[in-house]
């Protein structure tokens, strides 16, 4: 029999809650920020009053296919680029290659790992989104 580690809604929170935090601190710049399970499900989701409706949908994109593509959706992205592939090749639609979705392991680097989920930023620059996300990450260990 396996066991399998699980993403909690503790550790969900404190990561939204650390994102927002960070992000509160430009009011005028609203965020979303969501957290999914390994199967791409929503865990935990917040957004920032005033936050575009299009910033709500690309947060949750952006957890879901970190977590579905095991992968980080920047290098998600490039590999696809790379290897000649586009979004229309996976038939589905709540995939995408805009920064700002991680994908959230156990263990540290180099240790047994194993994907826990995601979690996505959707609502500024894209690199300000991915540094957002991580601020999530670092709060979940």
């Amino acid at each position: 029999m396996f066991e399998k580690e699980c993403l909690g809604l503790a550790e969900a929170r404190a990561a939204v809650e650390a994102v927002l935090n960070e992000a509160c601190k430009l009011p005028d710049a609203p965020i979303a920020v969501a957290v999914v399970d390994d199967y791409g499900r929503l865990i935990y989701f917040a957004r920032m009053d005033r936050c575009p409706p299009v910033a709500l949908e690309l947060a949750i994109n952006k957890a879901y296919t970190a977590a579905i593509a095991m992968m980080d959706t920047l290098a998600f992205a490039e590999r696809d680029k790379d290897w000649g592939r586009e979004l229309a090749t996976y038939g589905d639609t709540r995939f995408t290659y805009l920064q700002g979705g991680l994908v959230i392991n156990s263990g540290e680097d180099g240790a047994s790992r194993s994907l826990l989920g995601g979690i996505g930023v959707s609502g500024r620059k894209a690199d300000e989104d991915e540094h957002l996300a991580r601020i999530g990450l670092e709060a979940m260990k």
